[in-house]
């Protein structure tokens, strides 16, 4: 192995554990502050607000979501009687908009989900408002993904698939063209390592909060299995790619 790589390894191992070390002591250092004040806190806060707040979110997010869907169907609109580069034009620019009202909607769908567990408590305020609000937030994000989905494949006869199906995604990328195939992979690769570090991050967190007694031992677990996941089916579909 280079003496230099092993050198980083040193140092970077080195300046993780003076890290870490530091984190720890100051929470221990706050942790009568953060158990007994900031945390009861936070969680009145959320237990008496969360239904506000997730109006809040998704006035937010789902404007900006129909906004982007709606400017991709107009685009698209005009998409007949186009030359092929002018309609390869236009798609690139509809897809666009496609991309970032899908953006907007899967962020919308994972703080529904999010906002909803952590409030979760049948005692709490608006707690049946609150189930409904959600179930309208999951049913409608799903919605408009399956809308654009479709929208998609009326003006591009080459894309398939079902988006009811569970077969969609296999199905949606057979039929793309070797071009959209090299995007997908090399978002999908971006996304493997971006989503493995911050796993890492959060086990080593979880780590440092069970020391101080934040936490217990299913929290660490739990994010440790998360990691153990997506590192497994990366290196399974490596594998199975080579065969």
């Amino acid at each position: 192995m280079n003496k230099k790589l092993i050198l980083k390894m040193v140092i970077f191992l080195i300046i993780g554990g003076i890290v870490g070390a530091g984190l720890t002591l100051g929470l221990e250092a706050g942790k009568e502050i953060i158990n007994n004040q900031i945390l009861p806190t936070l969680a009145d806060y959320l237990m008496t607000y969360s239904f506000y707040i997730t109006i809040a979110v998704t006035l937010a997010l789902f404007i900006p979501t129909v906004i982007n869907f709606t400017k991709g169907k107009k685009l698209l609109s005009k998409a007949e009687g186009l030359e092929d580069e002018a309609l390869d034009t236009l798609e690139k620019e509809a897809q666009k908009y496609s991309n970032k009202a899908m953006a907007y909607n899967n962020i919308l769908l994972v703080l529904n989900f999010m906002m909803y567990g952590m409030s979760f408590d049948v005692d709490a305020p608006y707690f049946l408002a609150k189930t409904v609000l959600f179930m309208i937030i999951a049913i409608g994000c799903s919605t408009t993904e399956i809308l654009a989905v479709k929208l998609m494949q009326k003006y591009d006869n080459r894309l398939k698939g079902d988006p009811t199906s569970l077969k969609f995604q296999k199905d949606s990328l057979e039929s793309c063209d070797e071009a959209e195939k090299l995007k997908i992979y090399e978002s999908g690769f971006k996304s493997f390592q971006f989503v493995k570090n911050a796993a890492l991050v959060m086990v080593i967190l979880s780590i440092l909060l069970k020391i101080t007694g934040f936490i217990g031992t299913f929290p660490v677990f739990i994010v440790s299995l998360f990691l153990f996941i997506i590192i497994a089916s990366y290196n399974y579909y490596a594998i199975k790619a080579d065969q």
